[in-house]
């Protein structure tokens, strides 16, 4: 393992009230090769001092930047050239961690990838997180694609580094990127429940502008017959309505 195996990032705005609890169940020391990279979009409330006073507390090593961004996905950027780990992950100030990965077991089985998804519980109820299987390469796949846990999620540095998000996306930004790095992928699913996910961000309280997010980001695809990435899209955009409405 490199002298830095996971960075694990998280990008805040006024998250006073749940950042002390998402840091506290971070389920490693700085033994374990964590860093803890916070994103802070100017926040007026406490998240900043609860922040540095936790990470300090617990012993573990982090980089706090507070600055003006463009929204998630430029602050992900932000985060992903700052740091120089192996491997990042994206987790919300309103997660939790429900248990520790063997770090090294990770890297020794999964370190040709470049992606790796895990488990979770939605709302600390509902498991979340399906697989991509073997499929991930083909557009379709991504009919059913878009439940995968991306919070939590495994990136290589590089490969964000050089492919980074595209921050006109709002919030599937995440969705939109693995579309259109899916000929690069190497991927894996661990299926072990790694996360408590919470409900309270902007995706649980807009699920329409993730459906039309989606749409664009699949129908953006360069693909022939071009008709096929707008069906896609339109077939996909229904199922996350139908989601949103019914929690199928």
């Amino acid at each position: 393992m490199s002298s830095v195996c996971l960075a694990i990032c998280i990008a805040t705005h006024n998250a006073e009230k749940t950042i002390q609890g998402c840091l506290r169940s971070i389920p490693y020391s700085a033994k374990d090769s964590v860093v803890i990279l916070i994103q802070d979009n100017l926040s007026q409330d406490e998240t900043l001092p609860i922040a540095q006073k936790e990470l300090t507390s617990l012993g573990l090593a982090h980089v706090i930047c507070s600055e003006s961004d463009e929204g998630i996905y430029d602050a992900w950027n932000r985060m992903a050239k700052k740091a120089h780990s192996e491997w990042i992950t994206f987790i919300g100030s309103d997660d939790r961690f429900l248990q520790k990965i063997d770090l090294e077991a990770i890297e020794n089985e999964y370190g040709s990838c470049n992606f790796i998804t895990f488990q979770g519980l939605y709302g600390g109820v509902r498991p979340y997180g399906n697989s991509l299987a073997g499929y991930y390469r083909s557009l379709a796949a991504y009919q059913s694609g878009w439940k995968i846990m991306h919070q939590g999620s495994w990136y290589k540095t590089s490969l964000l580094i050089s492919n980074p998000f595209n921050p006109r996306y709002k919030i599937a930004g995440d969705f939109e990127h693995l579309i259109r790095v899916r000929g690069m992928l190497s991927y894996a699913h661990v299926d072990t429940v790694v996360l408590w996910v919470g409900g309270s961000g902007v995706s649980a309280r807009r699920p329409w502008l993730v459906a039309v997010e989606a749409f664009k980001a699949v129908a953006s695809q360069s693909v022939k017959p071009k008709v096929s990435s707008y069906l896609i899209g339109l077939i996909l955009m229904l199922k996350i309505i139908a989601y949103s409405i019914f929690k199928w």
